[in-house]
Formats: structure tokens, C-alpha cells, sequence
């Protein structure tokens, strides 16, 4: 081994020392390898081989390719470490039928072999995977990591065999994310049929390996792990970060020893995911390095003296924007089709493509749920590349847990489980049960085909619009209103059947048509002399268009949401009086507007009108209450009592101001104003106007939101409260 204190002195050789810099793992911790290596640059320090573990590894490899410290520095500060260490999918990226599902449960579990299981990982690590192949497209002909401006390698932990496996080519982008696969954090990485966790579980600072690459001087920096006390495991951050670094501690002590320049910067207050702290890590491993700097300038000044002495020079990685694709190829492919991936393309084949291009379409792709990951790289063509994808199709299907209480629905227990590709590729079962004082069902086969009505004019395309049948059932207890005075209870209850197709133009913006049949049951529940169940049956036409682009399902503060529908409903039993049938049609129209990054104003209007006689008062609009729930025809309408008001015509709009005070506590305030009639002209009357107004205030947990109102109107004098907990079904 090289002493430090003899490398500096030796008698000069004609031939130098190969120096190796090796970075350890520990999470965020690792960020401070970036203040080092800003170091070894400034002092000139010309480094012939670089390898790490974990986040090293990512460190190590962004620096073989190319990139400067400063470079990195900016990455570590710029980078939104909460947003690509989850799988959290934008809204926007999230195909329609995904949004409406995505925010109704707080807790999942895959059921696999039959079983409700416990999931390999909580991330795949999508987000990762897309943000380092992007780092490193310009790598994208060079799948040696020894040929790389650095040579360079990373380690893993073969999870079958609990050995480390030192990766020296491929996909970098993959072997970075295998070599910081943190057990139950994130899953596993399959790498040449391994599958591959974090290297720090057997090999967390890889210096023997550094000197077998051929390095005679180690620089080593160990942003350390320390045993925690007892009392001191009071996270699960730490509890996971002691399991795994714990088994390799005797092995990362002999490495230590055979550095000859150990830098150790003081991160004991830090944790592995302590990445908000990215400015403090980077400054103390700055500060650690030049602690050191005697002994880093006294190498740098001995390399120099020797006849074949080279430099760092200036680094500068060659960023790619676009690509000619000249082909492309999926890799993956079982139960999804390849034309459900063509269709979303955003571009033709051959053609330049942007990066940013290839990056949408992934998230568009990712965001229709049936994938775990997706990847790419760049394979090198006669004039172009060959766009190559890997996906790995989501296999499991999963069983899934809401919960919601307000006043006007009581407490419900949602439970669910969704199935995919079961009846169709590409096609998705949900079935959802809600238990409570007012149950309900939903039973959904839906396939999504990949189609947009613009392909229609591309020969790739066939018309094959996305299809869907939805079955619905709701037991629920109502009240009766006269001039504003409840006078009586029903239950009521109701079942249908959707038949439909839907073209989606965007994520954002879908065409519908479909036709419903319609099963109801109303129940006096006061009324002994009109206590007999009736029962009817009708049936639906109807074309829809809707837009939802809200940045999040709840207390957006940015977007749009639209729906807007005209159908025409038949009766179909004899005791219906209205055998001609009637027309429905309404438009819900919300937008959002930011007024800074904490308050925005809401405005939203709803316009419904029923042309015909003798209208169910199911099919009428029902104006009242604080509920979002999915009701056919109803209006929420601040301070007014659930369904107070019900008729043929409505005209209602509402503006809230909404400040979020401090993170995802929010305080709203309200104001609605409207009208419901029998006759359309009497809309434009002033009088009999309805206002109501309030104030919120709401918290979005990990069950949903919770909220607390105030509010009264010019129909219920006094002030009413209103609370809701948890998502609404």
C-alpha cells in the first residue's frame, strides 16, 4: 500500500501512480462527495479511476461521464429529491380514468398467488430511472464503463446470493439505480437475471476493488455510518439505515485502512434522507476535504513532477437534446399490445425527437398505471439510433382501503380491488364496495386501447376507441323539502348499467358516448299511507365531453375542470308518466387561478336545464350541501342542507379564495350564489335568489382531507358546521 507520507517523498518514477477515488454510500449523505471532489479539482489532482456504492455510485458515475463538481453541485441544490425518490405521477401525466381513481384510497397492498401480499419496495423507482437517463444520454454508445472518461464501477448486492457484484458495463443509468436500491424502499433492479440491491448491504465502500482495477493510490471518502444508540432509533430513516450498513462495518474498516488519503466528513446529525439539506452536506464535504488539503496538494505537486504527469482537465458533459430515432423497440411487452404504446407516441418514426418528447411520452405512458417502470436508451444505426424501451408491466393486482365521514353520508369504509388485463390486454377491472349507513358498489371493465381521434388519419391507426361498462349501486337515505323545511325521509336506491366508448384527446380531455339503464326504488320512510316501495325503470342516451387538468385532486391551485353532458332519458315502465321522455343537459365548468404560490381563487359555474314534463325528481338537479360525492345532478352549494333545493332548471356559481397557510394546511373562503326552477325564464328573476357563504379549513393528511366549515345562507338563517374526513367516494 502506499503510505501517504511516502508517496509525497519517494524519489521521482518515470511512470505515475494511477489514482483511484472511491465514495461510499449513505443516502443523502453522499452529497457531500461532491464538496471533495471540488477539491481534488481545484488542486489539480488527475484522477485515473472512480467507483462508488449507492449514492456514490451516482456521484462516481456522473463524474466519469463528464461532469464537473460544479456541475454536480448545481444537480444536488436544483434537483426536487422528494419528487423523483417517489413514484409519485404528476396529475397532469395521468390518464383520465386514473385520476378519478388515484385519490380515493390512503393505504394498498398487492395481492399475488391469490393473496394480499406486502409489496417488494415501496418506489420502483421510475422517477430515478428517468431523471439519470436523462443525466446520462450522452453516454448512450458507450456501455464499457471502463472506456469511459473515468473509468468507472459500482456495486450491488445480489439479493439471491447476498454477494456483491461489481458492474463495470451496461445501461448506466440502471446500475446506478441498482447500486442505491435501499431494501423496502425501493425494488429491486434485475440486471443480467440478477436482481440487485443496494451495494452498501455487503460492500458499502469498495476500495479492494478500486486497487484490483488498478489503482495504486486510494482517495477515499467515507461519508460514514456510526452505530445509533438505542435511544437514538426513533425514525424508521434511521432503523433502516443501521440494518443495512450495520453487516458490512468490519469490511468498510479495512477499507478505511487501506486509503492513503481517508477524507471523513462530520455528518452525524444527518440521515440517509436528508436530502433538503443538500447545501449543508455539499459545504461539509468541501470543508472536510480541504482539512486534508496539505496532503492532497503535496500529491497533486509530486504527480506533476513526473514525466507523464497529467491533469484533470476542464470537464464538460456534451448535452444531447435530440435524436434522429430511426427505429423503435419495446422490450417487455406480455399482456399490454405494442399498438397500445404506438399509439401514444407523440412523434413519427423516422424523425428527429427531442428529449423532452420521449420523456412525455414516458410519463404518459406511465401514467395509464399499467407499468411498474419504464426505460429507454439510445442503440447506435447508420445515421440515427434505434429508441429502445424496456418496460416491466405491473404483474400484481392489488386490494386497496378509503375511508370517509361527513354528516350527510356518515361514516364509509371503501374497500377495493382492482385487476388488470384479466378480460382484454390492456383492459382493467375495479371493484369497489362501500360499507357504511349508506352502502354502495362499483364495478368497472374498462379497456384502454391507446387511441386518439387524430391517429384516425395516420395509417398506423385503426379506429378502436377505448370501451367500458360500469355497473353502480347506491342505498341512500334523502330528505324531502318544502319552501325549505324538510317534511319527510325516503330511501332511495339505485342501479345502473354504463355502457360506453370514449376517445381520450389528452390526459386532460375526453369525448364520451354511451347509453345507461336505470333501475330505482323510492321509499317513504314517514308517510305510512305512502310507504310502498315504487319502483321505475328508464333508459339513457348521452354524449359527454370532460377536462380535468387540476394540479391535484384536492385544494388544487392550478387548472381547469369541465363536464359537460346532454343525454335524452325514456321511461320504461308503464307507471311512468313521462313516456316520451325528456333531454337533460349541463355544463360544470372550475377553473383555478394561482394569485402567488400559496393563494389561489376558484370559479366555477354550473348551468343544467330539463326540457319535457313530469321529471323524476332523481333526474331533476339537487342543489345543496358540502358533498362531492358522485351523484347524478348534484350541486354542492355552500350554507343550503343536502339536496334543499331540487328542480327542472339551475344556475349556480361559486368563487372561493383559498390560502394555504403552511404545508397542506389551508384556509378557504367561500361564497355561492344561484337560482332553481320550474321554468327556465324565471332563472333571470332576481328574486328568490339563494347566497350562502363560509369559511374552511381544511388539512390534507395521509387518509385525505380533513375539514372543518362554518357557513350559513339566506334559506338557513344561523351558522351552520360542516365536517368531512377522508377522500370522497
Amino acid at each position: 500500500m502506499w503510505v501517504a507520507s511516502n508517496v509525497f517523498t519517494q524519489t521521482l518514477e518515470k511512470t505515475r501512480p494511477k489514482i483511484g477515488v472511491v465514495l461510499s454510500g449513505g443516502g443523502a449523505k453522499g452529497l457531500a462527495h461532491i464538496g471533495v471532489l471540488k477539491v481534488l479539482e481545484e488542486a489539480g489532482i488527475p484522477i485515473d479511476y472512480i467507483g462508488g456504492t449507492s449514492m456514490g455510485a451516482i456521484v462516481g458515475g456522473l463524474y466519469a461521464i463528464g461532469y464537473s463538481a460544479k456541475q454536480l453541485d448545481s444537480i444536488a441544490r436544483n434537483t426536487n429529491w422528494d419528487e423523483f425518490l417517489t413514484d409519485k405521477v404528476s396529475r397532469r401525466n395521468l390518464s383520465m380514468i386514473e385520476k378519478d381513481e388515484s385519490v380515493k384510497y390512503f393505504i394498498s397492498f398487492p395481492i399475488r398467488e391469490k393473496r394480499i401480499a406486502l409489496p417488494s419496495g415501496i418506489v420502483a423507482g421510475q422517477n430515478i430511472i428517468r431523471l439519470f437517463s436523462g443525466l446520462t444520454n450522452s453516454m448512450y454508445n458507450q456501455t464499457d464503463f471502463t472506456k469511459f472518461p473515468i473509468p468507472y464501477f459500482c456495486v450491488a448486492t445480489d439479493v439471491e446470493k447476498g454477494e456483491s457484484v461489481i458492474i463495470k458495463k451496461g445501461n448506466l443509468a440502471e446500475a446506478m439505480r441498482a447500486s442505491m436500491a435501499i431494501p423496502t424502499v425501493f425494488t429491486p433492479e434485475e440486471i443480467d437475471g440478477k436482481a440487485l440491491l443496494d451495494g452498501g448491504l455487503v460492500n458499502n465502500f469498495p476500495v479492494e476493488e478500486m486497487k484490483k482495477m488498478g489503482a495504486d493510490i486510494i482517495i477515499g471518502v467515507d461519508v460514514g455510518f456510526r452505530y445509533y444508540k438505542r435511544n437514538e432509533l426513533n425514525s424508521l430513516v434511521k432503523i433502516i439505515e443501521q440494518s443495512i450498513f450495520m453487516h458490512s462495518m468490519d469490511k468498510n474498516q479495512r477499507s478505511k485502512e487501506m486509503c492513503d488519503i481517508l477524507i471523513t466528513p462530520p455528518l452525524h446529525e444527518y440521515n440517509a434522507s436528508s436530502f433538503n439539506h443538500a447545501d449543508s452536506l455539499l459545504a461539509r464535504g468541501e470543508r472536510a476535504a480541504r482539512r486534508q488539503y496539505a496532503k492532497i496538494t503535496a500529491l497533486s505537486n509530486r504527480i506533476k513532477s513526473f514525466s507523464d504527469s497529467s491533469h484533470t482537465a476542464a470537464r464538460k458533459v456534451k448535452s444531447i437534446n435530440e435524436f434522429y430515432v430511426k427505429d423503435i423497440q419495446v422490450d417487455g411487452l406480455k399482456d399490454v399490445p405494442l399498438e397500445f404504446i404506438e399509439r401514444k407516441l407523440p412523434f413519427e418514426i423516422p424523425d428527429t425527437v427531442h428529449v423532452t418528447d420521449i420523456d412525455q411520452f414516458i410519463e404518459r405512458i406511465y401514467g395509464t398505471r399499467f407499468f411498474e417502470r419504464i426505460t429507454y436508451n439510445m442503440e447506435p444505426l447508420d445515421g440515427g439510433v434505434r429508441l429502445h424501451f424496456k418496460v416491466i408491466e405491473k404483474n400484481t393486482n392489488f386490494f386497496r382501503v378509503g375511508l370517509h365521514y361527513d354528516p350527510d353520508f356518515k361514516t364509509t369504509i371503501m374497500l377495493n380491488t382492482t385487476f388488470r388485463n384479466k378480460v382484454f390486454r390492456g383492459s382493467r377491472i375495479t371493484l369497489d364496495v362501500a360499507l357504511g349507513e349508506n352502502p354502495s358498489f362499483t364495478g368497472l371493465l374498462y379497456r384502454n386501447t391507446g387511441w386518439n381521434p387524430k391517429h384516425t388519419f395516420m395509417i398506423r391507426s385503426r379506429l378502436v376507441p377505448d370501451f367500458g361498462l360500469k355497473v353502480q349501486a347506491h342505498s341512500i337515505g334523502i330528505y324531502a323539502y318544502e319552501n325549505d323545511k324538510r317534511i319527510s325521509s325516503y330511501n332511495f336506491k339505485d342501479i345502473t348499467t354504463d355502457l360506453f366508448l370514449q376517445a381520450n384527446l389528452s390526459n386532460n380531455d375526453v369525448i364520451a358516448l354511451g347509453t345507461v339503464g336505470d333501475y330505482t326504488s323510492i321509499k317513504n320512510n314517514f308517510n305510512y299511507a305512502d310507504n310502498q316501495e315504487s319502483a321505475s325503470y328508464y333508459s339513457n342516451f348521452y354524449i359527454l365531453f370532460k377536462n380535468d387538468s387540476y394540479d391535484q385532486a384536492f385544494y388544487p391551485k392550478r387548472g381547469s375542470r369541465i363536464f359537460t353532458e346532454i343525454k335524452f332519458v325514456k321511461g320504461l315502465s308503464e307507471d311512468v308518466k313521462n313516456q316520451n321522455g325528456f333531454f337533460v343537459a349541463s355544463v360544470r365548468a372550475n377553473m383555478v387561478i394561482p394569485l402567488s404560490d400559496r393563494v389561489s381563487l376558484s370559479e366555477s359555474v354550473f348551468a343544467g336545464t330539463i326540457l319535457g314534463d313530469s321529471i323524476p325528481a332523481h333526474y331533476q338537479f339537487l342543489v345543496g350541501g358540502m358533498g362531492g360525492a358522485n351523484l347524478r345532478g348534484l350541486i354542492p352549494f355552500v350554507g343550503m342542507d343536502f339536496m334543499q333545493r331540487t328542480n327542472k332548471h339551475a344556475l349556480v356559481g361559486r368563487m372561493d379564495l383559498q390560502w394555504e397557510m403552511w404545508n397542506d394546511n389551508y384556509l378557504i373562503f367561500r361564497t355561492n350564489i344561484g337560482k332553481v326552477t320550474p321554468r327556465l325564464t324565471d332563472l333571470w328573476v332576481w328574486s328568490d335568489v339563494i347566497f350562502g357563504y363560509g369559511v374552511s379549513f381544511g388539512y390534507k393528511s395521509p387518509i385525505g382531507p380533513m375539514e372543518f366549515s362554518l357557513m350559513t345562507s339566506n334559506k338557513n338563517p344561523g351558522i351552520s358546521t360542516f365536517i368531512n374526513i377522508g377522500f370522497w367516494f
